[in-house]
């Protein structure tokens, strides 16, 4: 099993090459460079290994940007189980989404707080319906830029997709 340097390596070894290939399949560069950046993010922060990402450093550029992954994937996915198959990709995705819910929910909660001054005076049920509309606007307006650009989020997906298909790979022929 190669560590993270050589499956970073292997990766972006082959970039150029499968940019190239996805440019015959479909001559179109903002795809192409979109596809390209969705497989460099999920090569270096959103790759299989993921579930040990707690053994780098939380104060640095990729502790950072890996902590929706610390909080809600990590803890709950062993290494080298669900999280090396392509089904590992999609909790992946999901587990950001949670994280990103549980962040609106405790923005509203906190603006609440602050506007209200003590917890008597704060509906928890009125800060869940605020955060389920506006996270539902976020979800319609998403859902809108995938329908209007589908070929862009296609590429987007096919770049994770196959940046964790060569991960898999690698870590079953190396």
């Amino acid at each position: 099993m190669p560590k993270s340097k050589v499956h970073i390596k292997i990766n972006f070894t082959l970039l150029i090459p499968l940019a190239i290939f996805g440019y015959f399949f479909y001559p179109n560069v903002s795809t192409i460079i979109i596809g390209c950046t969705c497989y460099a993010v999920a090569t270096r922060w959103f790759n299989p290994d993921a579930d040990i990402i707690n053994q780098s450093k939380i104060l640095s550029f990729k502790g950072i940007l890996t902590l929706p992954l610390r909080i809600c994937y990590a803890p709950f996915f062993k290494h080298r189980g669900v999280s090396h198959t392509l089904f590992g990709t999609v909790t992946r995705m999901i587990a950001v989404i949670i994280f990103f819910y549980i962040v609106l929910f405790l923005y509203f909660m906190s603006w609440k707080f602050i506007t209200s001054g003590f917890f008597s005076n704060l509906d928890f049920m009125q800060v869940s319906v605020q955060t389920t509309e506006t996270s539902k606007y976020f979800l319609e307006s998403f859902a809108s830029f995938v329908t209007t650009h589908k070929a862009w989020s296609i590429s987007a997906l096919i770049g994770v997709f196959i940046a964790d298909l060569l991960h898999i790979l690698s870590d079953r022929i190396l």
